[in-house]
């Protein structure tokens, strides 16, 4: 295995435990839903998330978010600060 796979397993790893903690109430995406955020964004753990972290944030002013509206909200959260970090 090597180095680059696993360290993408730890961050994935990490990413999960962090919607699991974020975001308790709803269903955890699968690992794939992980790595494709973290290849649309160029490998940035932190561009992920702070995409969880916003959607919970709004999960938390609307008092819940269905699986699908997370996934969308987090994915363009992502995508609004990976055009900032950009710019």
């Amino acid at each position: 295995m090597s180095d680059s796979f696993e360290r993408q397993s730890q961050i994935v790893d990490e990413l999960i435990r962090h919607w699991e903690s974020l975001l308790p109430f709803l269903k955890t995406p699968d690992r794939a839903q992980f790595l494709l955020w973290l290849r649309l964004n160029r490998g940035d753990m932190n561009v992920v998330l702070h995409g969880l972290v916003q959607t919970a944030k709004k999960a938390r002013v609307f008092g819940s978010m269905d699986f699908d509206r997370a996934l969308r909200y987090a994915s363009g959260c992502m995508r609004n600060e990976s055009r900032e970090r950009a710019a």
